[in-house]
């Protein structure tokens, strides 16, 4: 069944019909060419509605929501990597269960861009965030953002778990994530590895033997975690 994601509130208030949105006409009528009286799913702040298409309009048969229930936030801590590998990192963080996407400017990054040039790039991340979303059918779009340096993290209730190819004795799959934690932040270096000092107050774990890509070392690092929540 197709799933789509609107970014405004819908369904509130008792309402259990309303006009479908201009933006997602096409896509139905002449993409994916979904008939009348055919059910969607449409996703929003965390909760699915499964609905049918009448005439113009979604009409609401049933809510599902999310339980968040000894769930924690899982985010990507991804060093900024070079030419287009961001956007693929970006879509499979999306369908590896990501919640927040955070790039950050590591001292040895091939890349070198700032805020602004990020920022210029942010909403082409956000719509490949958006059809993972809906390719791999989560509840939710995860946020995607830049930070300078690694001190602008959140840190309270947070396990800040380091990828790194010099750990021997810790694997990830191994670490225990208390129930008072409510973030878990995994952190993964450039191609050129950390700089000394980068990763002070970060548990180092290790992915295995094998040196890995940036982007295929964020796919396996989610893949563990993400079985854990």
């Amino acid at each position: 069944m197709h799933h789509f994601y609107i970014d405004t509130p819908i369904f509130r208030d008792g309402v259990t019909s309303f006009e479908i949105p201009k933006e997602l006409k096409h896509q139905i009528n002449n993409v994916v060419r979904i008939g009348i009286n055919e059910s969607i799913v449409l996703i929003n702040n965390n909760t699915k509605y499964l609905c049918k298409i009448v005439n113009n309009n979604f009409e609401l048969l049933e809510v599902i929501t999310n339980d968040l229930t000894n769930n924690f936030k899982l985010t990507l801590v991804q060093s900024i990597p070079k030419s287009s590998k961001p956007e693929f990192i970006v879509q499979k963080a999306t369908e590896l269960g990501a919640d927040s996407i955070v790039f950050y400017q590591a001292k040895r990054s091939i890349s070198k861009i700032d805020e602004k040039s990020f920022i210029s790039k942010q909403q082409r991340y956000i719509k490949i965030a958006t059809e993972a979303t809906e390719q791999s059918r989560r509840f939710n779009v995860p946020s995607i953002s830049y930070i300078s340096n690694l001190g602008e993290l959140h840190s309270e209730d947070t396990m800040k778990l380091v990828a790194n190819e010099n750990e021997e004795s810790l694997n990830l799959s191994d670490v225990v994530i208390p129930n008072t934690i409510k973030e878990i932040q995994i952190l993964i270096g450039p191609e050129g590895g950390f700089d000394t000092g980068e990763i002070e107050g970060w548990t180092s774990t290790s992915l295995g033997k094998n040196i890995l890509r940036t982007e295929t070392a964020s796919i396996a690092a989610l893949a563990i975690l993400g079985i854990k929540k």
